[in-house]
């Protein structure tokens, strides 16, 4: 048996088909996958056994796909990945865009609540010394408890990036507390 390869974002036929599939998504439409192109720099492509010019409705086996760009291929129908990486490293994170940045200060924003919130509850307790520590050692177990969890599911990524990000948000929200204007109120 051959595997061909065809682009979702220029068969004319591709929709048709999704509709049509019994295990599809809104995920697996055109537009998405053009705004998955664009926004992070993924490689929509479809393994299949027909030929390329074959119409999709002879398509009997197909395996929509994303390439990424650190290299890893992602299925998506079925739901699982081809291969994953566990805590990838910062560097292989980093992407020069507004989106990046923008899930940096969402990661530091979501866990400042959290270093507050823990440390005003230690800190109320006098038998507890150290609470800003165990504050953000709280922080980092919590960070690499989603980390962790997050690669095995399929549509999430386990990323250093976020652990150091998340800690860097328990730091702020114990700093908050700390700041003379919280203590004043």
């Amino acid at each position: 048996m051959n595997i061909h390869t065809v682009n979702p974002l220029v068969h004319k036929r591709w929709n048709d088909l999704v509709a049509r599939h019994p295990r599809a998504s809104a995920f697996h439409q055109r537009g998405w996958l053009e705004a998955l192109a664009r926004t992070y720099g993924y490689t929509p492509f479809v393994l299949t056994s027909a030929p390329t010019g074959e119409s999709p409705k002879r398509w009997h086996r197909f395996l929509p796909c994303l390439e990424l760009d650190d290299g890893h291929s992602f299925s998506l129908i079925p739901l699982c990945r081809l291969h994953s990486a566990f805590l990838s490293s910062p560097w292989h994170d980093y992407h020069a865009s507004w989106s990046h940045w923008r899930d940096v200060a969402t990661n530091i924003a979501g866990f400042i609540p959290l270093g507050f919130c823990v440390f005003v509850y230690l800190s109320s307790k006098p038998a507890i010394k150290l609470t800003a520590a165990i504050t953000i050692i709280l922080g980092f177990v919590t960070s690499l408890t989603i980390e962790t969890l997050q690669a095995f599911l399929p549509t999430r990524s386990s990323g250093m990036t976020d652990i150091i990000t998340n800690i860097r948000g328990t730091a702020i929200g114990v700093m908050l507390y700390r700041w003379p204007f919280t203590q004043s109120c």
